[in-house]
């Protein structure tokens, strides 16, 4: 469905020569039907690929295609088409509705930018969408103060589907939601993907989330994808230290199991001068002098398990393969 390959997103700093590397390489596939889920501590860049994958900000390099398209090399117009087949749902509820408008007129935006039926038509598509979503049609009068945070997720579902898009990047859409409203939203997410033959790119820094829904996962740190594997092989043996010590922080709903917790030391390197060779060598508790000079690439260690480390078993092996 989407292939990336080395994309990068460079923010400039104001009054200096520097750069922030957001996204510094990042290469991944999704496949039609699955859910990719994108996860990583906050800052790490999650957010902004998928914002680059739908240029709604443009990468400074790298190549994004949807269905063998070239999205980075499209025109305005050419763009408006194709964001018809890729959609958004966005972290904020409440920062993602407009104030002003009636939530009709909101469901219904995509429609009319895209001269879909007519007012009669849209009306009613704007209706079966509110009630798809578990929302009565006659809100649609109504203005997004008048719903609680959940509600409000529903309806930015609802607009992501309008046009009945392939690819819908889900921007860490429960992390503002109370958790009995996390699971009503990733459930129907979840029935939403199985009747319309959806495609998602989960980003989120919840991790039980993200093993609920995904088909696959792809960890980030400081701007790479460090490992990347089937969700259930990924939570059951992680390669990646980095990725050890994130599933280490689940909180396990029984007071009498314990979980050993990895306590990463010192803070986040700054992205706009990030370490030599590997980026997580800072904080990791199994680095080498290797590690300082090395530069990892994401490489399969397994069937379907990719990471970049140089003290996992396979690494080596599979970088002379190459």
């Amino acid at each position: 469905m989407l292939r990336a390959r080395n994309l990068v997103k460079y923010f400039p700093v104001e009054g200096t020569d520097d750069v922030v590397r957001a996204v510094d390489g990042v290469t991944f596939d999704i496949f039609a039907g699955e859910t990719l889920g994108l996860v990583g501590e906050s800052g790490c860049g999650k957010s902004t690929v998928g914002r680059c994958l739908l240029r709604l900000i443009e990468p400074t390099s790298g190549s994004v295609e949807l269905e063998g398209k070239n999205v980075l090399a499209l025109s305005r117009r050419e763009l408006r088409v194709m964001r018809s087949e890729m959609q958004i749902i966005f972290q904020d509820p409440y920062a993602s509705l407009n104030p002003r408008m009636k939530i009709g007129d909101i469901v219904a935006e995509p429609l009319i930018i895209h001269n879909e039926g007519t007012k009669s038509e849209q009306r009613d598509h704007v209706a079966g969408l509110l009630r798809r979503v578990g929302l009565d049609p006659d809100y649609m009068n109504r203005y997004a103060h008048e719903f609680s945070g959940g509600q409000r997720q529903r309806i930015g579902v609802a607009r992501a589907l309008a046009l009945r898009p392939k690819l819908i990047v889900a921007d860490e859409p429960v992390s503002a939601l109370d958790v009995s409203v996390q699971a009503q939203v990733v459930n129907l997410l979840q029935e939403l993907q199985e009747e319309f033959k959806l495609t998602y790119l989960f980003i989120s820094h919840g991790l039980a989330v993200v093993e609920h829904i995904s088909t696959r996962v792809a960890v980030m740190y400081l701007g790479r994808i460090v490992e990347i594997a089937d969700a259930v092989d990924l939570y059951a043996t992680p390669l990646h230290p980095y990725t050890q010590a994130l599933l280490s922080a689940i909180p396990i709903p029984d007071p009498k199991r314990k979980r050993e917790r990895i306590s990463l030391q010192g803070d986040v390197p700054t992205p706009i001068n990030p370490p030599s060779g590997c980026r997580f060598r800072t904080r990791c508790p199994i680095a080498i002098e290797g590690c300082a000079h090395v530069d990892p690439d994401l490489r399969e260690v397994a069937p379907g398990h990719a990471v970049a480390c140089i003290r996992v078993p396979g690494w080596e092996e599979a970088a002379r393969a190459e």
